[in-house]
């Protein structure tokens, strides 16, 4: 792999790991309202 394909890929790896952190606390807050 060159330079560029493994910044490519950690750039890829570090989006899904925010989409997945975002997608959690939304499903959080969601738990919390039917809680309340």
């Amino acid at each position: 792999m060159s330079v560029e394909e493994i910044v490519f890929f950690r750039h890829i790896c570090n989006a899904t790991t925010s989409m997945n952190t975002v997608f959690e606390l939304v499903l959080n807050s969601d738990r919390s309202a039917d809680r309340q």
